[in-house]
């Protein structure tokens, strides 16, 4: 073979592979490696705030715009503290809650008034004491120690507790709406989403299911844009043999009543491989997404700009 006959094929084997780069759109990580940037490709781009959150926020699983900053909160364990954010996503403020503990906060929510702290976390389906803090949202901004007040509740279709990864009972999704909280479940067994309802007034009170859907995954977050009748949800398919994660966000829109799901239903995988577990929709043009440490590196915050 002489060395034009090898230069050929190779020639067109560099212009195959440089086809191939061009058709794909890399998540842009701060410092990050080319090949880093290449392993997470999909179809959204999501650009990385920070590479790494504050060490007091590595399990960061709710997240909410309260009056022009975003706040989010840690997950079992993490203290009974909610963490303001600047625009880099480093805590500008904490705020502790008079709540008697954090067992599993996994959501936060908002309406014109009050803040919503779901804990609602129930991985092994066996928690008799699911529950909402609420408090007011202007405490917040003046207050150290925040009083709330608390909304208990059962799910109406679970008939008997669970004590492992095989239910679909657990949940970390939590959206105000109208006169309501509702809750999308997190359905380990199925993989799909159940909406239950429930009041925003304090007491005990049983989640009635309003919708339910096959999301093809776990949710982990919501957030709601009220004056455009827009849900945007979090989730993510796992891999637990090769510790893999392919998160995706679901844009609902034009449903009817508090039918979520009746409208229109749109998933989107997104170039995240990482464990994402809230979302917040912020100003008029963006949606920011937050991911744990447990995933393939630091909890991180990334940003979409929407249409």
């Amino acid at each position: 073979m002489n060395q034009n006959s090898f230069l050929l094929p190779l020639f067109q084997l560099i212009v195959i592979i440089s086809f191939l780069a061009s058709c794909k759109t890399p998540a842009i990580l701060p410092n990050s490696s080319p090949l880093a940037e290449l392993m997470m490709t999909d179809t959204l781009t999501a650009i990385a705030v920070n590479s790494s959150t504050d060490i007091r926020i590595k399990e960061t699983s709710g997240l909410i715009e309260i009056s022009n900053h975003l706040w989010t909160n840690n997950d079992s364990g993490g203290g009974k503290i909610l963490y303001q954010l600047d625009d880099r996503g480093e805590i500008s403020k904490q705020v502790k809650l008079d709540v008697p503990a954090n067992v599993d906060w996994e959501s936060l929510a908002a309406d014109e008034t009050y803040f919503y702290v779901g804990d609602i976390g129930n991985n092994l389906g066996k928690r008799e004491n699911l529950r909402i803090f609420k408090g007011l949202k202007e405490d917040l901004l003046t207050e150290e120690l925040v009083p709330t007040q608390t909304i208990t509740y059962a799910y109406e279709d679970q008939i008997t507790l669970y004590n492992a990864y095989n239910h679909n009972f657990d949940a970390e999704a939590l959206i105000s709406y109208k006169d309501h909280l509702y809750i999308f479940s997190k359905n380990w067994l199925d993989r799909k989403s159940k909406v239950y309802k429930l009041p925003k007034t304090p007491g005990d009170y049983i989640a009635k299911k309003v919708d339910e859907f096959d999301t093809m995954g776990l949710i982990t977050g919501a957030d709601i844009r009220e004056d455009q009748n827009e849900i945007a949800l979090i989730g993510y398919r796992n891999d637990f043999v090769k510790r893999k994660f392919y998160s995706f966000i679901i844009i609902l829109s034009d449903w009817k009543n508090d039918a979520f799901f009746s409208g229109n239903v749109n998933r989107t995988p997104l170039s995240i491989e990482r464990q994402t577990e809230a979302i917040s929709y912020r100003g008029s043009r963006e949606i920011w997404i937050s991911s744990e440490n447990e995933g393939a590196g630091d909890s991180s915050l990334f940003r979409l700009t929407t249409k």
